[in-house]
């Protein structure tokens, strides 16, 4: 009996021709594919279920025709064979599934989404998940909901051809009777109809339960036959099938080296190395992805890729001999599957450590069956896990070959976030402007140093895209992004918000505003950093300075204006007194003790401080007085911008400043001036006092540090009128204290900036320091005198004037609202203590 066309079917075709009449064209694939988003009944809830609707056909054909007319061509392009292709696959479909032996719309719609080469599949597979669409198609016509036999129809999907089934239906899942109608009625439990129904990608304006769709995959494993890989294990091809896993974007070379390990006789188990966060899941889940969409050579062809981790395969173990029992039925699932079964061990180094209680014994089998080729897999580790690997199982690790991972250059990254974006979006229901994505990895690249990118990125873009959602935010730009990076490294928002340029053009007014005088110094700073910021630094410190000059001047003072104006946070100022750095093993200090020493495990202070945050100015107070080996130390950090601690980790010193500070050639005094110089002595009057300091430190500093410092810079002693201003300034810091703590204000007049000055704090050769110990004897002392002895009350008045000789008068002033009800409350108290003493006599 012959195989014909049912009713159904021929609606479909006769439907396709009329569009394809009405719009001029020569009928194609597409016209098939656009006749059944109109149809109705169980192919159209079939497309409405997928997103397949006339919409967004109509539009392909559209863009088809509108590329063909820029190629010059009258007609799509696509085999004219294309009909009579997809016509008899529906045939074959047919005859070889029990029933009748009729071609109906469901044989022609699962032809149509599995024919290679047509207009209909491209789209279907790029926009569409073709593998679920057709698995739900047999799981109807079989009404088995799962594939049942062997398909040799020509055009079918990957995993119907070439091999064996992995799973085949058993004498408790029989099939319908030849003449058996498919009843359409729910299959689902309520609970399961309401999760699939909400999912975002399965929302349909039908109720679910009038779908007669059961949502597995051909590529699902019999719980029978492999009862450990079942239990333990994800299937990552059922998860690509059901279109969960993220597309692979570049990785072309990692991928392929993948494939050429695996394809070995033995020995073949590839280990993606790579730090966290660079893409070695994502190569794993990309290669699942494309063994679904048959985008591999033929020997990858059907085979199942299965990801256990260590909870899965250890959990439950605890009985001595049960891990061991575990893992001689996942060899015998293994050698069962034949070799079409690859396993993903997912940070290999958690399963060696978990499986420690195994004994050695369990590492052992794992290493013979890799040895022979019986245990095909591929895990994931990072550069420092592998070490130990390397360390603790020599033998196991000689048996992994090695692809490393590393992290996507700019551009790469910048591709793969703007792909991935678009899910992201759809799932925040919110739009993701190029500018939010050139934010995201930029930004990350530059604060999140101790992340690697394209997860950093997207972490971000989906962090600010629920942001975006929760405050009903539809688009999303530069600033949402910068918000959510700022937030998550700490960083002002205004920081970020704002461009470097801006932030560096404004540095010697900003730091101005703090420091008083050293406007050489302060421009020389300015210049330095913003030339490293236009590019000539490559991956050096943002800045590297030595300050140099007597004690006093504000060297320290200069440290903290800069961190405060380019880093705007207390917690970016991180200061080093190398006076404590004298021995040569205070190294470990600063990097971490090696292994096997008292502390190994608690990493360096500098290269801690660095891996939280590498946005900060590092201040080596002293720096003279520390060991040649911490000076050594520093060579790779001024030079290449990165240091290595004691554990191996590297930390990125690019967004740092280093600063050092010295007393160096403290002893060379200025020269007096007399009589009459150049005109370039008249505008820097210091300038030999300079060159003096500096030769002083070329002679006592090693070469090989000083020429990679950027930029030294000399501070010339404070003037008299210097120090007038800073003893303003360090009074008006007393004052706000005191009206902060105790609510007293404190005013004085300009006599008392010329007593402290007379008083002795003007020091040449000390700088500022003399000045604070003065205010501190001369004004502090005073009035902490007055505020304990309760004269100066919250709300008063303390005011400083200085007499004719020079002589701090100090005046209390009451506060006036409550010196009525002071004074009343004063008269009241001391008759109720005279009444109290005459009750008493």
């Amino acid at each position: 009996m012959g195989v014909s066309l049912g009713d159904d079917g021929k609606q479909i075709l006769e439907r396709a021709m009329k569009l394809a009449v009405d719009r001029y064209e020569k009928l194609n694939t597409l016209h098939v594919l656009l006749a059944f988003t109109d149809a109705g009944g169980l192919t159209g809830q079939l497309m409405g279920l997928h997103g397949i609707t006339s919409e967004r056909v109509r539009q392909a054909l559209k863009s088809q025709a509108d590329a063909s007319r820029q190629d010059g061509k009258s007609q799509p392009s696509e085999p004219s064979t294309s009909i009579d292709r997809v016509s008899q696959t529906a045939r074959d479909l047919a005859e070889q599934l029990p029933g009748r032996k009729v071609v109906s719309a469901l044989h022609l719609l699962y032809a149509l989404a599995s024919v290679d080469g047509t207009l209909a599949t491209r789209w279907l597979v790029l926009e569409h998940n073709t593998q679920s669409l057709t698995a739900q198609i047999l799981g109807i016509l079989t009404g088995t909901g799962r594939r049942a036999f062997h398909l040799e129809a020509r055009g079918q999907s990957p995993e119907m051809s070439g091999a064996a089934p992995l799973q085949s239906r058993g004498a408790d899942q029989p099939g319908p009777a030849p003449e058996q109608p498919v009843q359409e009625q729910p299959v689902l439990a309520p609970s399961r109809q309401q999760a699939y129904a909400k999912h975002p990608q399965h929302r349909t304006p039908q109720p679910i339960n009038q779908l007669p769709i059961r949502p597995t995959s051909p590529w699902a494993l019999d719980p029978k036959r492999f009862k450990v890989l079942s239990a333990a294990g994800v299937n990552l091809n059922e998860l690509a099938a059901r279109g969960k896993l993220d597309p692979l974007i570049g990785r072309r070379r990692e991928l392929e080296a993948v494939m050429d390990i695996l394809g070995k006789r033995k020995a073949n188990n590839p280990c993606l190395l790579g730090e966290p966060g660079v893409g070695k899941t994502a190569i794993v889940e990309g290669f699942a992805s494309m063994i679904v969409r048959d985008q591999v050579p033929e020997r990858f062809r059907g085979r199942v890729l299965v990801k256990l981790g260590a909870s899965g395969l250890v959990g439950g173990t605890g009985v001595r001999g049960a891990l061991g029992e575990r893992l001689i039925a996942l060899r015998q699932e293994m050698e069962r599957a034949d070799g079409r079964i690859v396993l993903f061990f997912d940070d290999i180094h958690d399963l060696l450590r978990s499986s420690e209680t195994g004994g050695e014994g369990v590492v052992q089998d794992f290493k013979e069956a890799m040895e022979h080729g019986m245990l095909p897999f591929v895990c994931t580790t990072t550069p420092a896990d592998f070490k130990k690997i390397s360390d603790t199982h020599p033998g196991f690790s000689r048996c992994l070959s090695v692809v490393t991972i590393d992290e996507p250059g700019e551009e790469s990254t910048l591709n793969i976030v703007g792909i991935l974006s678009e899910k992201y979006g759809s799932f925040h229901g919110v739009r993701i402007e190029d500018s939010a994505i050139h934010a995201a990895v930029t930004l990350t690249s530059r604060y999140m140093t101790g992340r690697r990118n394209p997860e950093k990125s997207l972490a971000m873009i989906d962090l600010a895209a629920a942001r975006a959602s929760r405050t009903a935010t539809r688009i999303l730009d530069r600033e949402e992004v910068a918000c959510a990076v700022a937030d998550a490294v700490g960083v002002a928002r205004e920081r970020l918000t704002e461009t470097d340029l801006s932030r560096l053009m404004e540095l010697e007014k900003e730091v101005g505003a703090r420091i008083v005088g050293h406007a050489v110094a302060i421009g020389a700073a300015a210049h330095t950093m913003r030339r490293n910021a236009a590019g000539f630094r490559g991956r050096r410190p943002i800045g590297s300075f030595l300050f140099l000059g007597p004690t006093g001047v504000g060297k320290t003072e200069m440290s903290k204006a800069m961190a405060e104006v380019i880093f705007d946070r207390p917690s970016s100022f991180v200061r080093f007194d190398m006076s404590e750095f004298s021995e040569p093993h205070s190294v470990a200090r600063l990097v971490g003790a090696p292994p096997g020493y008292v502390g190994h495990d608690r990493g360096g202070e500098l290269t801690g401080a660095l891996m939280e945050s590498p946005y900060k100015l590092v201040l080596f107070d002293e720096f003279e007085k520390a060991h040649p080996a911490v000076h050594r130390l520093l060579l790779q950090v001024l030079d290449e911008g990165r240091l290595t601690d004691a554990q191996g980790k590297t930390v990125d010193f690019s967004n740092t400043i280093i600063v050092m500070t010295s007393n160096m050639g403290s002893d060379v005094k200025p020269m007096s001036r007399t009589g009459f110089g150049n005109d370039q002595d008249h505008d820097d009057p210091f300038a030999d006092y300079r060159a003096r300091v500096l030769a002083v430190v070329r002679e006592q500093m090693p070469p090989e540090l000083f020429n990679r410092i950027d930029e030294t810079i000399v501070f010339s002693p404070l003037s008299v009128e210097e120090v007038r201003e800073i003893a303003r300034r360090l009074l008006v810091s007393s004052a706000a204290q005191l009206s902060e703590n105790r609510g007293v204000t404190m005013t004085w007049d300009e006599g008392l900036v010329d007593h402290l000055i007379a008083s002795g704090g003007y020091d040449p050769g000390l700088g500022a320091r003399p000045m604070k110990r003065t205010i501190q004897k001369v004004v502090e002392a005073q009035v902490a005198d007055l505020i304990l002895s309760g004269q100066a009350q919250p709300g008063g008045k303390v005011r400083i004037t200085c007499k004719g000789d020079g002589t701090p008068t100090f005046r209390v002033v009451a506060p006036r609202a409550r010196a009525d009800g002071h004074a009343k409350e004063s008269r009241d108290g001391g008759r109720k203590r005279r009444g109290q003493r005459d009750r008493a006599a």
